[in-house]
């Protein structure tokens, strides 16, 4: 079998494998349609596809697992926080219905009185607004939901502003609160609505 030898650009005759000239120094220059060349090219163009491949089905793999482990993690996480919240939710309205109806009450009562002009009943209205929003109803919150506790909140310092307009206009204040009293009393009812349909929500849904 004969061996391919190079020539370099002055003309020595060197073995094929070799970079330079063994006489002169000089670079030798590979045929680029040699056999030799030929296969190595193919062969780093096969190990190159591959390894890209390689490389890819590796990381789609990993991000179908990790896909497959987020979504069972978060469909998991959801229904658990909806259980127990709906769970916690009802619970803890068994000891704050009481407080909340007494507030919804006193709400009705203010403005029955206020259409009356009736005195006596706005003084026990007032009151009895003043004792449910500042402690009564408080003393349940937070409640397990954020949301209800927004509400709830919100409907308490409303009803805790307009129950001292209330009792500072019997008092004789020079203020007679005529804008604000029934602007607090409508916002403070449609927060307890609101707050009151979240409860209603957790119980058609809960087991």
């Amino acid at each position: 079998m004969s061996t391919v030898m190079l020539k370099c650009p002055e003309g020595h005759l060197n073995p094929s494998d070799w970079d330079f000239c063994g006489e002169c120094g000089s670079p030798l220059e590979r045929d680029p349609s040699s056999p030799a060349d030929k296969w190595s090219r193919k062969v780093w163009a096969i190990i190159g596809v591959s390894l890209i491949a390689v490389i890819v089905i590796s990381i789609s793999i990993v991000a179908l697992l990790n896909r497959g482990d987020d979504s069972g993690t978060s469909a998991r996480s959801s229904t658990d926080d909806v259980t127990v919240d709906g769970a916690a939710v009802l619970d803890w309205w068994q000891g704050a219905r009481k407080p909340f109806v007494a507030l919804q009450d006193s709400l009705d009562d203010a403005q029955r009185a206020l259409i009356d002009a009736d005195r006596t009943a706005m003084q026990h209205a007032c009151q009895q607004m003043h004792d449910a929003a500042a402690v009564d109803l408080p003393a349940h919150l937070p409640a397990p939901a954020h949301e209800l506790t927004s509400e709830l909140t919100a409907a308490v310092t409303d009803a805790h502003d307009a129950s001292h307009m209330c009792m500072s206009v019997l008092e004789g204040s020079s203020n007679s609160y005529d804008g604000e009293f029934p602007v607090n009393l409508k916002q403070a009812e449609k927060h307890l609505a609101a707050a009151e349909e979240l409860i209603l929500q957790v119980n058609t849904t809960s087991p």
